[in-house]
């Protein structure tokens, strides 16, 4: 009663996930009942062969029995073909679904860090737990309601052909299901356990690939080739269970029940009714075919239910995905002063842990040219990532136009905002590819013109391919210089209203960082352009100045570029 309550709590969460091709579903239930028609029809036909052909001798039958059969075997394979691509239909987009939904929800969330979630959990979540999803369609909603009609239809045929051996061949069933019970419950445990070293083993791979430079300059090389080999020590003992239960439940189990059943008591006491007369030969094979139908399907309806009881602790992290709602943020500022503030801002990474930035307060307001900096790891790139809504403050708020920024429509938001992040990422795509990602409607010419300002143009030109030339996974073919410049011409290309740019020269050299200087410059005089530094005296278009120290955001005051050269100069002297 336990499985078919949370049997029927699945379909109600996927169902809605169903909307648009629910159609599939219902001429899938009709094809199910075509197919149960044409699996109890065939019986009939052998014993039409065998009754009135063979025994009687009536020739003139056999034209209408072959013309029968081959139907029923020209209609199961249409029926087959349509059933397959009915299912295809329903899992594909169920599986694109809940992955969109999953993906979808991890982007929308204000932290992953804080929801405890990692990137190993999210892939299995996304990869693993919604193909189990898809087996759950395929097995435990439409195959199972096939299974429940065999076996009713198989069990009323069977008593009506000859109820006392129907009941000796149902003395298995509650064996049969009591065996399988026990064998599928130790069967749960060992799929989880399995289920937790594939995560743990994910996230230990995606780590050591990230920073296989630091295992080999540490030399720990055989230390990780250690780590690896206990993961699939694991694997290795965890599947050597799986396939001891599964060789009980599926060979075992059935072997044991069809040479007691069938070749002790079901040909023993069918050849009985035989010779008294009870039964003809026909209609004992007909029995022996509906009896097969019936013990399959308990066969399967044990093993249908021992998977789902393996398979819970998986479903229930999908249903609980499924339940999350994370609203899409709707909020657009109506003014267009694109001011920018922080109230009384703090922000801590982790709960209880160090403040990184405590009790800031800015306005940065329309055509503001601003320079934040301070000493390595201070909080700058931290605050700049709360002004532009990556980061959710621990107290206070951050404002766009006087909306704070978490509620504010994301795309509106990163269509005002561009940012050039020392981290930023690159994909594994041609330049023009990712300047098309950045600015999907830009023309040719205001992608040369980004690159040119970004001095990317010239370099891009002496390549081979190009504009088609490919970047590489995270821009492994282009120096740190290369990289800087080529989001820098992303960013410009985009023409955001508010530019925020981290570090953003500091692969460069002194003449190209100069240049870049002068672009950033020229830009429209309504921008608000935020330079992070740790050189804050080589930004000479600025106009504001702020200093990050030991978590507090300061501004300092400057009557002209000489002083706070100087001021700044003196500064990193002392």
């Amino acid at each position: 009663m336990k499985n078919e309550l949370f049997r029927f709590a699945t379909i109600q969460s996927i169902f809605p996930l169903l909307k648009g091709v629910k159609n599939f579903f219902v001429f899938l239930l009709i094809l199910s009942g075509v197919s149960v028609g044409l699996t109890f029809l065939t019986p009939l036909v052998y014993q039409v062969l065998i009754d009135r052909v063979i025994v009687e001798g009536e020739m003139s039958q056999f034209v209408w029995v072959a013309a029968g059969y081959l139907g029923i075997l020209f209609a199961t394979a249409v029926v087959s073909y349509l059933n397959n691509y009915c299912n295809n239909r329903l899992n594909n987009h169920l599986l694109f679904k809940v992955r969109n939904k999953i993906l979808g929800d991890a982007f929308r969330k204000e932290s992953l860090i804080r929801d405890q979630e990692t990137v190993a959990e999210i892939k299995m979540n996304m990869e693993d737990d919604t193909n189990s999803l898809k087996d759950f369609l395929d097995k435990q909603v439409i195959n199972y309601l096939i299974l429940i009609v065999n076996f009713l239809v198989a069990g009323v045929l069977l008593f009506l052909i000859s109820w006392p051996m129907a009941l000796v061949a149902a003395i298995t069933i509650p064996a049969t299901l009591y065996f399988d019970y026990i064998v599928s419950m130790r069967e749960k445990e060992v799929v989880e356990r399995n289920r937790f070293n594939d995560q743990e083993m994910t996230s230990w791979f995606h780590t050591s690939l990230e920073n296989w430079r630091e295992i080999k300059a540490l030399g720990l090389q055989r230390y990780e080739k250690k780590n690896y080999l206990k993961f699939l020590n694991k694997y290795a003992k965890n599947h050597t269970w799986m396939i001891n239960f599964f060789v009980i439940r599926c060979l075992v189990i059935p072997w044991v029940k069809e040479k007691v059943v069938m070749q002790l008591l079901i040909y023993f006491i069918g050849g009985i009714f035989i010779i008294q007369g009870k039964l003809t030969i026909g209609m004992l094979l007909v029995f022996i075919q509906y009896y097969l139908i019936i013990s399959n399907a308990i066969v399967t309806f044990s093993a249908t239910n021992a998977d789902l009881r393996a398979q819970i602790p998986i479903l229930e992290r999908i249903k609980n995905k499924l339940a999350i709602r994370i609203e899409p943020k709707t909020l657009r500022p109506t003014e267009k002063s694109n001011e920018l503030s922080l109230n009384d801002v703090g922000f801590r990474y982790l709960e209880g842990g160090h403040k990184v930035l405590r009790d800031v307060n800015m306005t940065i307001s329309k055509g503001d040219r601003i320079v934040i900096y301070g000493k390595s790891g201070e909080g700058k790139s931290t605050l700049i990532k709360l002004m532009a809504g990556i980061l959710k403050p621990t107290t206070g708020e951050v404002c766009l136009s006087g909306i704070p920024i978490q509620g504010i429509n994301e795309k509106y938001l990163y269509q005002k905002i561009g940012l050039v992040l020392q981290d930023t990422l690159l994909f594994d795509m041609s330049i023009a590819e990712y300047l098309y990602m950045i600015s999907p409607k830009a023309t040719q010419q205001e992608i040369e013109s980004a690159c040119k300002s970004a001095l990317m143009y010239d370099f891009i030109m002496n390549l081979p391919d190009g504009f088609g030339t490919v970047i590489g996974e995270n821009g492994t073919t282009l120096s740190g210089g290369q990289k800087q410049r080529l989001i820098l011409a992303g960013q410009l290309l985009k023409g955001s209203d508010i530019l925020i740019l981290d570090e953003a020269t500091n692969h460069l050299d002194q003449q190209s960082e100069d240049l870049i200087y002068e672009v950033l410059k020229q830009l429209d005089s309504d921008k608000i352009i935020i330079y992070i530094t740790h050189r804050p005296s080589k930004v000479k278009f600025s106009n504001k100045h702020f200093l990050v120290e030991a978590g507090v955001v300061s501004e300092q005051q400057y009557q002209s570029y000489s002083e706070y050269v100087s001021v700044e100069q003196g500064r990193q002297l002392t």
